[in-house]
């Protein structure tokens, strides 16, 4: 459109009643303004929660096999987490997942993927259920974390087992009986007091700290709670 003829449909349009103002709106701009007040708000909505919006934390996370505990004793333990971690920030979680079973496939499948993804920090399960998941090649060598010092104190509690073979990769589809190298991949918790006070059933509970974990420091500091509170 050429600037005279912009100029004669602004005074055109001037002199439009308001009914027929508003009708021109509807028909000419109405479709051009809702894009834009869409874009906007798509453009504050990704602004505001991914850079403003604070996200919910997880700082320390522990998956728990053969396990129910009562939600209360869950929320005890984990306030006091809260505070053995410092934590200020409503955003920064932990928990305690008792949710899995060493019978289940799915919940082996299910704990892999979650694994792999960083999810947990440590895991506690019975020796048998233990020593399996370190034969999968899941755990951390407990050596390269304590010093021989936190092992004196830890006393006789490590569990030593042999790991992933060096050669293999990890599939779901194999069980593996652990072919690796022999390292102190867990920790046993039996009658350890501070464990206990979730109320669980299982009798010979081992934790160890998962390869995969992305709070390590805090995984660390949870095992020094344990024995040192016991």
């Amino acid at each position: 459109m050429l600037p005279h003829e912009k100029e004669h449909e602004k005074e055109a349009f001037k002199k439009l009643p308001l009914g027929k103002k508003i009708q021109h709106f509807f028909n000419y701009y109405l479709i051009q303004t809702l894009a834009v007040i869409g874009v906007t708000a798509l453009a504050v909505y990704l602004i505001w929660n991914f850079f403003i919006k604070k996200h919910d934390q997880y700082v320390f996370a522990a998956a728990v096999y053969d396990e129910a505990f009562s939600f209360d004793k869950k929320d005890a333990f984990t306030d006091r987490l809260r505070e053995l971690f410092e934590l200020t920030d409503s955003h920064e979680l932990t928990r305690i997942d008792d949710q899995y079973y060493s019978g289940s496939v799915q919940d082996r499948m299910k704990l892999t993927v979650l694994l792999t993804a960083g999810e947990y920090d440590v895991i506690v399960a019975g020796e048998e259920t233990f020593r399996a998941l370190a034969g999968d090649g899941l755990m951390e060598d407990l050596d390269e974390l304590f010093t021989k010092q936190d092992a004196e104190k830890f006393g006789e509690r490590y569990i030593n087992t042999p790991g992933l073979l060096e050669t293999e990769s990890f599939s779901l589809n194999e069980n593996y009986s652990g072919k690796g190298e022999a390292h102190n991949y867990g920790i046993s918790l039996k009658d350890n007091d501070v464990w206990q006070t979730l109320g669980g059933v299982c009798q010979d509970p081992v934790l160890g700290i998962c390869l995969s974990s992305g709070n390590t420091e805090n995984a660390v500091k949870f095992v020094h709670y344990l024995f040192d509170e016991s």
